[in-house]
Formats: structure tokens, C-alpha cells, sequence
């Protein structure tokens, strides 16, 4: 047994696996839901009001292509 408590040797990624699918099976609480909406109100606000900035498009567009690709 791992300092932890948990079964199995500290290091291992099976317990760490088995742990994170059992917490993404469990249902979510409405304050998970409530936090969510209220950081997507946050992004859709900070997106609308930076579409004043010069090169808009341009920034946007090179941001979402960095995160996506992994630069």
C-alpha cells in the first residue's frame, strides 16, 4: 500500500487511470455546471469585447492555430 492509502505503488498509472474514469463516470454537480457556464459567460465576454482591438481576426486566428497545433 502507497503512502496515500491507495492500493498498489505510488508511482503506478493504472490506480491514477482507474481513479480518473471513475471520477468522469460520476454525475456532475450543478455547482460544476454553474462554474462552466459562468467561465464560458467570462470568455464570450472577453472575446466580444476584444473585437475592438486592431488585428482582431488576424490574432485570433494565429492563437486558436498555436493551441490547436501545439506550438
Amino acid at each position: 500500500m502507497c503512502p496515500h492509502g491507495h492500493g498498489g505503488s505510488a508511482g503506478s498509472p493504472i490506480p491514477r487511470l482507474r481513479w480518473l474514469l471513475r471520477t468522469l463516470r460520476t454525475p456532475r454537480r450543478p455547482q460544476s455546471l454553474t462554474v462552466l457556464v459562468l467561465l464560458a459567460a467570462v470568455a464570450a465576454l472577453l472575446l466580444w469585447s476584444s473585437s475592438r482591438m486592431d488585428n482582431y481576426e488576424e490574432n485570433l486566428t494565429l492563437n486558436l492555430g498555436t493551441d490547436i497545433v501545439g506550438v
